[in-house]
């Protein structure tokens, strides 16, 4: 995979970005759920940035799901 840290697992490429494309070409159904290890590898990017891409992920529809603490993180209704 590619690195977080510097966000490059949101260049065109990685799988990320490939995620958010399909996202953003409907391949992916809102409801879909993106299962990370833990919130801290999705990216490592400085806080705001990081929550931008939380929050477009979700207010897309996508629930994510940390497999570290078992939690589900989706947009509030409405939202998505």
């Amino acid at each position: 995979g590619k690195s977080g840290y510097h966000a490059e697992n949101l260049e065109y490429g990685s799988a990320l970005a490939g995620f958010i494309s399909d996202i953003d070409q409907g391949v992916v159904p809102k409801g879909s759920i993106l299962l990370i290890e833990a919130m801290d590898r999705l990216t490592r990017l400085p806080p705001q940035r990081a929550f931008r891409l939380f929050s477009d992920l979700t207010e897309k529809g996508i629930r994510i799901v940390t497999l570290a603490d078992g939690m589900m993180y989706e947009a509030p209704m409405g939202l998505d």
